[in-house]
């Protein structure tokens, strides 16, 4: 995995983070206001049904593309699919240069992309990440996740470069 992928990824995940184990149900997260940004999650549901992977993600404030636009602002998941505590696969929400927003699930170690994922708008506050359980890999089961997000005020830009 690129480093500045790594750095990033951890820095998300200090800022607001959420983590579940999934399994064949559907189950609920809230998360108090902890930054005030504008991808700042309030709750986070997780589910699958046979081989469709559901995570729903709601913000404390209401939210859209133009708040992606800055590269630096993301939202990011890492999945662990087997019994290790290495990470597996990654999916990362950001904004899509031609518009609109884009969910991509990568190879954690090599960013080799494996897939585009559906991204759903429910409300100004809520999307939806929707895949199929291969994107994960072969004959996963269970797996545990974790979400964080990065949001730059406009105007400001990455709190830091590390080399």
């Amino acid at each position: 995995m690129q480093r500045w992928r790594l750095i990033a990824f951890i820095s998300a995940c200090l800022l607001a983070a959420a983590v579940g184990t999934a399994t064949a149900d559907t189950t609920a997260f809230s998360d108090r206001k902890e930054t005030g940004s504008r991808l700042d999650f309030s709750k986070i549901v997780q589910g699958h049904s046979g081989d469709e992977v559901r995570h729903q993600l709601t913000m404390h404030q209401r939210w859209g593309r133009k708040h992606l636009r800055n590269r630096n602002n993301f939202i990011d998941f890492a999945f662990n699919t087997d019994d290790d505590s290495q990470y597996d696969r990654a999916l990362r929400i950001d904004y899509d240069p031609n518009g609109g927003l884009r969910g991509e699930m990568s190879v954690w170690d090599s960013g080799e992309v494996v897939g585009e994922v559906s991204l759903v708008r429910k409300n100004r506050r809520t999307i939806e990440a929707i895949f199929p359980m291969e994107m994960l890999g072969e004959n996963v089961g269970t797996y545990e996740w974790i979400v964080g997000s990065l949001y730059h005020a406009p105007g400001y830009g990455p709190c830091g470069i590390l080399s």
